[in-house]
């Protein structure tokens, strides 16, 4: 079918290997441990084409934005964990997300993006950080500013280490069932098909 082979192309183009690689990065320790398990194994995700695409316009915003800002994505390494900063704004880490969901208010902020914006912090020395959500459906743009205490930063560290030995250790032991599940990430998983057990996995 045409869409699996737009798919294909995408996932070619963006070289998911190469980029996301066999080291921990900072959204392992924000989802499912088990795809941070399974691709440092070397085993390959199966992504379907409506994941890819919505992948694909999210980066496409990403582009646009950083271009407007001047600034390109920033990588960061921090106790071990890689990060991809999208910008810089004020001289403080920006994460940028689109959204088909009108976002009025702090608390409908979808906690996975608040936790990547708080990493964005830890690894830049911040204290202070922003989120832009580009709204898909009005095309309107909400800049959300967030702060970290020192307190907050240091049991932030402590959860991030505590997190990265966990993802490590099971990987050194072979023992994937050491990480907890997150169900609601399975229906978009690249790794359900092993994860689950309905096939044998390829790696490399």
């Amino acid at each position: 079918m045409l869409e699996m082979i737009v798919a294909k192309g995408i996932l070619k183009r963006l070289k998911y290997k190469e980029t996301w690689g066999k080291e921990l990065h900072r959204d392992d320790l924000i989802y499912c441990p088990r795809k941070a398990y399974y691709r440092i194994k070397g085993y390959t995700p199966k992504l379907d084409y409506q994941t890819l695409l919505t992948f694909l316009v999210g980066k496409a915003v990403h582009d646009v934005i950083e271009e407007a800002l001047g600034y390109a994505e920033i990588k960061l390494q921090y106790e071990g964990v890689h990060a991809s900063i999208d910008s810089l704004y004020r001289g403080c880490p920006l994460e940028i997300k689109t959204t088909t969901k009108a976002i009025f208010n702090p608390y409908e902020i979808p906690k996975e993006w608040i936790e990547q914006l708080d990493y964005g912090i830890l690894f830049t020395g911040k204290h202070t950080g922003y989120l832009l959500l580009f709204d898909l459906l009005t095309k309107t743009i909400v800049l959300w500013r967030r702060r970290l205490t020192d307190s907050q930063l240091k049991e932030l560290r402590r959860t991030l280490i505590k997190k990265r030995n966990l993802i490590l250790k099971a990987v050194e032991v072979d023992d994937v069932d050491m990480l907890e599940k997150h169900p609601e990430e399975c229906s978009t998983c690249g790794y359900k098909y092993i994860c689950r057990g309905e096939e044998d996995g390829e790696t490399d």
